[in-house]
This record gives C-alpha cells, structure tokens and sequence, in this order.
C-alpha cells in the first residue's frame, strides 16, 4: 500500500505540473501577443477568481509586484524552472507547484498549482 501510496502521490504531483505548465504557457503567449497590460488585467481576474487551484504571479525584472498574489511574488530559484515553494496563504503555510520564466519585457509570471486541488479534482472524476 505505501508504494501504491506514492505512486498515486507522484501521478497527482505530475498532473499539477502539467496544468501549471499549459496554464503558464497560454498566459506568457497572451502577454507576448496582447501586450502587459493585457496580461496584468487577466492575472488580476483570475486571481480574484482562484478557480482550479492556480494562483499567479507577475513580479517587474527587480522583483516588485505588477499583478497577481502577491505571496508568490518573492521569486526562490531560477526562472525557467519548476519548484516546489511554500507560501502564506490565510495567515497559513501552503505548498505550492510553481512553473517561472522571464518573459521578453523582463517581467517574471508565476503560475503556481496547488497539488491538493489536482488530488481532490483527480479523487471526484
């Protein structure tokens, strides 16, 4: 059962970093086609929203907050990465999968997946 255990845990984990991924890569091209500020009022929305356990991110080049969470807005790690970071989020602690890049303006996006929402979402199919 534990190896079952972890297998289930490893799928889930993987299902959150595919829809991290394709949520980050529509968002960077929508901000390469409409432009910022398109992207900056589609962030703001969809967090506003929390729908499907994304939360977002878009930070300047020096790290300041443009749109978005701003308890994902302190980049840890390498942009064009996946990472695993914890963030406060109602005054608690939550892990969250990340997927960050460097888009051409400079500015850093965020998508950031909640694997508990990819389980439960997984567990109700």
């Amino acid at each position: 059962m534990d190896h079952s255990l972890r297998i289930g845990e490893r799928m889930i984990v993987e299902e959150a970093q595919a829809a991290a991924t394709a949520e980050h890569d529509y968002l960077a091209a929508l901000g390469r086609e409409e432009g910022l500020a398109a992207l900056i009022e589609t962030l703001n929305r969809r967090e506003r929203l929390h729908g499907g356990g994304f939360r977002y991110s878009l930070t300047d080049a020096q790290g300041r907050p443009l749109a978005g969470a701003s308890e994902l807005s302190r980049p840890q790690g390498a942009a064009n990465a996946w990472k695993v970071m914890q963030a406060r989020a109602g005054g608690g602690q939550t892990q969250w999968q990340v997927v960050a890049s460097a888009l051409p303006s400079g500015a850093n996006l965020q998508v950031a997946q909640n694997p508990t929402a990819v389980g439960v979402a997984a567990a109700n199919r």
